[in-house]
């Protein structure tokens, strides 16, 4: 059950990978305020890059983090940007197929189930020089500035927001919201938290599967905890 939830997560992210700039400009609109955890910064991960062979240990594993189920995500199972195709809103589709800008090969992934929550994420860990991790937030609060919202390939109209993050040494959260159908609304909701913590950057996106602000809430309260335990293990690690 929890791999068919987190497969869900993992097809969602699909969405991300299509063609074009969708509806942009303008700034976005400020995401509702709801209560997360502060959480204190973990230390400094080397400048570095880090090679394959440690960001392999680096991902949590089972019982990591308490509570939550952790599950090896295969590489092929994660979505790869084609190379004729522009993501809309640049850095946002890109964060929403788990993929970042500047690209590195460096990268591992795992899935992830909050039995207190009933939240499934997945999260990949990225390797880049400390300059190349810089310019993935940058770019990112770049293109979030400029993405209100979009229309997708299929037709629905996606609204994005954001807010930052205290988490690692900067980190910045975003919500897209899509509305299938006037008559009979349907609202898919992701939420996706992008942390650098020293040359690394992770990202993590769960799937609202449930309806109204809760279910939200939930999920973002999922993945701050998800990032936390994440941030402690990569300083050990690395």
């Amino acid at each position: 059950m929890r791999r068919s939830v987190l497969r869900v997560v993992t097809a969602v992210a699909v969405l991300g990978l299509a063609v074009g700039c969708g509806e942009s400009g303008g700034k976005p609109a400020a995401a509702a305020k709801q209560a997360v955890p502060s959480v204190k910064p973990a230390p400094k991960v080397t400048e570095e890059r880090l090679s394959l062979e440690v960001l392999e240990r680096a991902p949590l594993g089972e019982g990591d983090a308490r509570g939550v189920d952790i599950l090896e995500v295969p590489q092929k199972e994660v979505p790869s940007l084609p190379a004729n195709a522009v993501p809309y809103c640049g850095a946002v589709g890109l964060g929403l197929s788990q993929n970042t800008d500047p690209k590195t090969k460096v990268r591992v992934s795992r899935g992830a189930f909050d039995g207190k929550r009933h939240s499934a994420l997945i999260m990949s860990l990225f390797a880049h020089n400390g300059a190349d991790a810089r310019a993935v937030m940058k770019g990112l609060r770049a293109d979030l500035a400029d993405c209100p919202g979009f229309r997708g390939d299929d037709g629905a109209h996606r609204t994005v927001s954001s807010r930052a993050e205290k988490l690692g040494d900067e980190a910045v959260s975003y919500r897209v919201a899509a509305e299938w159908n006037k008559k009979h609304p349907r609202f898919d909701t992701s939420v996706v938290v992008v942390v650098r913590a020293g040359s690394v950057v992770m990202i993590v996106k769960g799937q609202v599967m449930g309806a109204g602000p809760q279910a939200e809430r939930d999920v973002r309260l999922s993945a701050h905890a998800l990032v936390e335990a994440q941030l402690g293990k990569l300083a050990r690690t690395s």
